[in-house]
């Protein structure tokens, strides 16, 4: 019998299956989705067994033998199987690429570099037998004993040789238990007497509650230790899934509308999809907990995604007060073995519900009977590494092999799904238009022209006000730092990142000037003069100069703030929410990562600073992006019976301000579309996305124009933008240009295969020079 397996060598040109023989002892198995160690020229690769076969009919003459299994379950579900081979050919990227993405870091092979010893007594000049265990030693170690020109002779007269092995990870979760060994007949203190007595009687005892159940110390459990008297065993912890759970939570009669509308689908098990645009403060997460519920009594399974690492907690709260520990929660903050260990619970059937990022979009149930999207307008469910995935797409793709609903949620659809449902879907288009307290907050804009006024006279009051009421505030304010840029008054001079194209940002905490893109960062004191009289002087202000001026202009305030330099270490969310949950504070100041989802009903002031800088950013879905935040950040005030207010500080008009002031989407969707249609970008065309990037300006310029001349020929150049020097052109070093091409469904039959020769030939061709293609279909921006 003959195994199809995909090795885990990243790379083009070994991106396709190879066979091996089964061993004796494996054959009749089903061993499709399990990982194994094969031999792949001279080494040992891990791979993924894809299929199996009981005779080859290929040209290949010898074969060799899969070297063993490494699980005793498989890794891979046929779906995840299907899904790796699809997602590789959509994605312009390898199938191990893939693979990888899907299966827990955990799983990954790691290969360690060790000398193998061929012969101890190849030469007396050098004494090197002695330091091999097993044949064996790591080479890192070895090159601390012996110089280069030892080793070489070593390896020149095959005493020595080089290999690589691959590092096992233990991935079981086990307790460590005491048992008794060999205490017959043995001397035994007081102490002794007592934890061998109770191991008589009872067995075992956990490791870590001698001490708290028979008050016994580390140093007898030590002593015993060394005596064989006890000994450590391993068990793997078992944990116990909750099957009861109550929902008591009451639907509004316009919840249950849309409640009912999903649930006929559940009942049906056929594939289906749902757009959920409900207000903010509407009581989405009461309908995902009754659609669940739902899932459950069909005994099937659940994936909830959410957009950001800092809206888990609060809504595994929620989930984890009805459904117990029948949920697992799987993001990027969570360590390797965390994450794996989590996984596995699901892979066993342990838990039938999964919240997370957009990695949980992996989640391996095989029970799947609903996805939910929360806030599905937001970028981080797009994957900007490759394999780049759009998690919205992969959920479609398991609901129609799973034959269940899937549902996006937000306040603020993003106008390709919405402009995809109003065409295409109409009736699964869900509106949910009353707030629980039926009274959206009040917004106002004030427009603030002095530059030096950080927060407007109007909105201090309203802040000090609020305070005074032992209410908590909102501020929005999308820039890090100090200020965002510094130049000389008295040269012009700006100071730029010596390894990107763009300002640097002033930190005032350390006096020092950052990169936010590449993390180059000097003192201010270190800095080279630009000239004779330099007189710095600042940008326009960031979140820590507000945070500045509020303490300076409010006596004893107790301020949170909430951005990528504060929540850098482990469990900081977690702590800095739960602190202004549990009112340790008056106001939570941070960037966007505070704007959406977040629910603390004694909010009552919500107020967005510097608008300006979101209205020049210059993306096609500058507009979108602007009302999106505007109205999910205003969405956060008025969460209880007590009433919000909204505050917009900018120093700029603009219709989008308009439309979020009145809530409505709508309009704004409406606005934004003709506008689309103007200039001929998505929903109304598709665009296939190249950035080619490089380390020599010249290089990556001609690769660029030859990739463009290349498909100027064989498709036409009537729908080619490019190429052109990205707006970010130069980043880390790198120099990057774009080339944009257009397209209708219909033509993509026609440019896929140019897409897979340019992402193929080009790439091989200049991976060498250190020049980097990539090709994305569903690119976030074109910049």
């Amino acid at each position: 019998m003959f195994a199809e397996v995909i090795v885990d060598v990243n790379a083009y040109n070994v991106d396709r299956t190879f066979y091996y023989l089964i061993p004796e002892e494996l054959r009749g198995e089903d061993i499709i989705g399990y990982r194994v160690e094969v031999p792949f020229g001279t080494r040992i690769v891990q791979g993924y067994v894809i299929n199996i076969f009981e005779r080859y009919n290929g040209e290949i003459s010898e074969f060799k033998y899969i070297k063993r299994l490494k699980d005793n379950f498989p890794i891979l579900t046929k779906e995840m199987l299907l899904l790796s081979k699809v997602m590789a050919n959509e994605l312009f990227c390898t199938r191990i690429q893939v693979i990888e993405t899907i299966v827990p870091t955990i799983l990954k092979n790691k290969y360690i570099e060790y000398y193998e010893l061929l012969d101890a007594n190849k030469t007396l000049l050098i004494d090197y037998g002695k330091h091999f265990k097993d044949n064996l030693i790591e080479k890192k170690k070895f090159e601390k004993l012996f110089s280069k020109q030892e080793i070489g002779y070593l390896l020149s007269v095959k005493a020595i040789k080089l290999i690589s092995k691959i590092k096992e990870n233990n991935n079981k979760e086990v307790e460590l238990f005491l048992e008794l060994a060999d205490y017959h007949g043995k001397k035994l203190t007081q102490k002794q007497k007592i934890l061998v007595a109770y191991l008589k009687q009872n067995k075992r005892i956990k490791k870590n509650k001698v001490k708290e159940i028979l008050d016994i110390g580390v140093s007898v459990v030590k002593k015993l230790l060394d005596n064989n008297i006890i000994k450590i065993v391993e068990i793997e912890k078992e944990e116990k899934m909750d099957d009861n759970y109550i929902n008591s939570n009451k639907l509004s009669i316009y919840q249950k509308e849309i409640f009912n509308k999903i649930k006929c689908n559940l009942d049906k098990n056929k594939f289906n999809e749902y757009l959920l645009h409900g207000i903010t403060g509407s009581g989405k997460t009461e309908i995902y907990l009754k659609l669940v519920e739902e899932v459950l009594k069909l005994g099937r399974e659940a994936i909830i995604l959410v957009p950001e690492i800092i809206l888990t907690p609060q809504i595994e709260k929620k989930f984890k007060k009805i459904f117990g520990n029948n949920v697992v929660v799987i993001h990027s903050r969570l360590t390797a073995r965390e994450k794996f260990l989590e996984w596995k619970k699901i892979k066993e059937g342990k838990v039938k519900i999964c919240l997370g990022t957009r990695s949980a979009i992996f989640a391996p149930f095989e029970k799947l009977g609903l996805i939910i999207i929360d806030e599905e307008h937001e970028n981080s469910y797009k994957q900007s590494d490759n394999p780049r995935y759009e998690a919205k797409d992969i959920a479609k793709k398991r609901a129609i092999y799973n034959k269940c609903s899937v549902v996006y949620a937000s306040a603020t659809p993003s106008i390709d799904l919405y402009y995809r449902f109003e065409k295409n879907n109409p009736n699964n288009l869900l509106t949910l238009t009353q707030r629980f307290n039926n009274v959206l907050p009040k917004v106002e804009v004030l427009h603030v022209h002095d530059k030096e006024e950080v927060i407007s006279k109007k909105l201090l009051n309203k802040i000090k006000e609020k305070i005074s009421k032992n209410e908590q505030i909102l501020l929005l304010m999308n820039k890090r730092g100090y200020t965002n840029y510094i130049r000389c008054f008295s040269c012009g001079h700006m100071y730029t990142c010596e390894n990107c194209d763009i300002s640097l940002n002033y930190h005032k905490h350390d006096n020092s000037l950052r990169c936010h893109f590449c993390g180059f960062h000097k003192k201010i004191a270190n800095i080279k003069k630009c000239c004779d009289n330099p007189e710095l002087v600042s940008g326009n202000y960031g979140i820590q100069r507000v945070e500045e001026y509020l303490r300076e202009n409010i006596k004893d305030v107790r301020i949170t703030r909430m951005d990528s330099d504060t929540t850098g270490k482990k469990g900081a969310y977690e702590k800095l929410l739960t602190d202004f949950r549990e009112y340790k504070s008056d106001i939570l100041l941070g960037t966007q990562m505070i704007s959406k989802g977040l629910d603390f009903p004694n909010i009552t002031l919500v107020g967005v600073l510097s608008i300006d800088s979101l209205i020049a950013i210059p993306s096609f879905k500058a507009n979108e992006k602007l009302f999106q935040l505007l109205v999910q950040t205003a969405g956060r005030a008025g969460r209880s019976e007590k009433a919000g207010e909204v505050i917009f500080q900018t120093n700029v008009s603009s219709s989008i301000i308009d439309f979020a002031i009145r809530h409505n989407y709508k309009d704004f969707y409406n606005y934004e579309l003709k506008r689309r249609k103007l200039i001929n970008y998505p929903p109304f065309c598709n665009i296939s996305f190249i950035t080619i990037k490089g380390y020599a300006e010249e290089k990556v310029s001609f690769v660029a124009k030859s990739i463009y001349n290349f498909l100027k020929e064989k498709y036409g150049d009537k729908n080619i933008l490019g190429p052109n020097k990205s707006i970010f052109y130069k980043i880390n070093n790198e120099y990057k240009f774009n080339i944009a091409i257009r397209f209708q469904e219909v033509d993509y039959k026609k440019l896929y295969p140019l897409l897979k020769y340019i992402n193929n030939y080009f790439e091989e061709s200049y991976a060498t020079q250190k020049i980097t293609i990539t090709i994305d279909n569903s690119a976030l921006d074109y910049m």
